[in-house]
């Protein structure tokens, strides 16, 4: 296959959203069918990334402490339909309500009370944690109100999987870090996956994105490794990712309990690019992506992301990276699918259909007048600057009844912006005034 198109995607995306780099891995039930890399793992030092370059893969870290859950339930060590308070005597959040199985699918009716995010980002400010210890979290766990019962509503918690995590710790009388290592790194075979960047080389340098790249740390802690804390690259987490479509035993599970983990078990409200998602155990599923099932996970952390998918049916998947928080991972990964299954991406995604027809919209324009109009987007919203022989007004671009309609809100009422096109040239008509594109960003 000739992956010169997704190649060309790639670039495109790392431009516009300023990712130093982007690394990707695509692989099938036996193989890596392509990796590469692109741009910098380190800036400052001209460090190319490669498909070996070690990133923190975020969230996906919830896939592994599933796993890992489930591997207990094998066992018979615990049950999913445990309380949580039956292994972790100090929890006090609805103690007789909330079972494994409702962390697993982030349905416990507990809110997102910010632990993770808080920690993240005092440890890229150089603070000290507001939180820094498991007794401490509990302590904020059960000052906190339910939302709603149990089972009742999807809410997504790393709060929960920290929960999960000291579990599989209770129940194995093993750190979690080291049960992760002897029971899924170490079968595995992988030698560049763990929960720490120090002792490898070819590790990335993470950014915060901001005018231009900003070099930052890299914010682990302890309390956040269940939730969030794995370090891998790209040709890994594909040979992880790879267990839960081999046509053999897999090393990890019985074929069952995978088969449980990847099964849609509640309907998520999560941001998504389709139609709509459901959770399974760690894993988020698509259950129609272009007559496809589709399991993946993505992670983010503030300078670095990751995401992990594979189709169910056709056993092939994608893994990406990158050493920034903007670089749409997910668009690039249902872009590299489409072309996999031989679909047109412009046709079959919306997003990248929406993505051309918008920066068509950008540019300079002049109407017969004189006046001038700028068109800019910033993600999916458009901004215009129009100049007049009475000054310049700025003004977001609000969508109308299709892709081509838009409004401009004031006082007297909405004035209707459209966008055609004639004899092959981008017009506009800004109520009675047609402005004409004479140059590009």
């Amino acid at each position: 296959m000739n992956f010169k198109e997704i190649e060309e995607y790639i670039q495109k995306k790392r431009q516009s959203s300023k990712a130093p780099s982007i690394s990707i891995c695509v692989f099938d039930s036996e193989k890596v069918l392509y990796a590469n890399a692109f741009g910098f793992r380190n800036l400052e030092l001209g460090l190319s990334a490669t498909p070996y370059t070690i990133y923190g893969v975020g969230s996906i870290t919830k896939s592994v402490t599933a796993l890992c859950v489930l591997q207990l339930y094998e066992k018979g060590l615990l049950d999913l339909n445990d309380t949580v308070s039956q292994h972790l005597k100090s929890f006090g959040f609805d103690d007789s309500l909330v079972t494994i199985k409702h962390l697993l699918t982030h349905t416990s009716g507990m809110p997102s009370l910010g632990v993770a995010e808080r920690i993240i980002a005092q440890r890229i400010a150089g603070e000290k944690s507001g939180v820094t210890n498991f007794d401490e979290f509990i302590g904020l766990l059960k000052r906190v109100n339910r939302v709603f019962r149990p089972g009742e509503r999807f809410l997504y918690s790393n709060e929960g999987y920290m929960l999960l995590g000291k579990i599989v710790e209770t129940v194995s009388g093993e750190r979690y870090e080291d049960y992760v290592l002897k029971r899924v790194i170490k079968p595995l075979a992988l030698v560049r996956t763990g929960f720490t960047l120090n002792g490898y080389e070819d590790v990335m340098t993470p950014y915060l994105i901001k005018t231009l790249p900003e070099r930052s740390v890299f914010p682990n802690h302890s309390l956040l490794l269940p939730a969030g804390g794995l370090v891998s690259c790209v040709v890994e987490l594909a040979q992880y990712a790879r267990n839960f479509i081999v046509e053999n035993e897999s090393l990890l599970l019985t074929k069952q309990l995978l088969e449980e983990a990847t099964r849609p078990h509640v309907k998520t409200n999560l941001p998504t690019l389709l139609e709509e998602e459901w959770y399974g155990y760690g894993w988020q599923v698509a259950k129609s992506f272009l007559g496809q099932t589709l399991v993946s996970h993505s992670g983010n952390i503030a300078v670095c992301s990751a995401y992990l998918g594979f189709l169910k049916d056709a056993k092939i998947g994608v893994a990406l990276a990158s050493n920034s928080a903007t670089a749409p991972l997910a668009q690039i990964a249902l872009y590299t699918l489409s072309v996999l299954l031989e679909k047109d991406p412009k046709k079959e995604l919306s997003f990248v259909f929406l993505d051309e027809l918008l920066d068509s919209f950008c540019g300079v324009y002049e109407s017969f007048s004189g006046s001038t109009l700028v068109v800019r987007r910033s993600g999916y919203s458009l901004y215009a600057e129009i100049t007049t022989q009475f000054g310049t007004e700025r003004t977001a671009l609000l969508p109308g009844k299709d892709f081509y309609s838009y409004y401009i809100p004031s006082y007297s009422g909405n004035i209707p912006v459209e966008f055609f096109t004639e004899k092959g040239e981008m017009r506009v008509l800004v109520e009675r005034n047609l402005f004409k594109k004479i140059s590009n960003p």
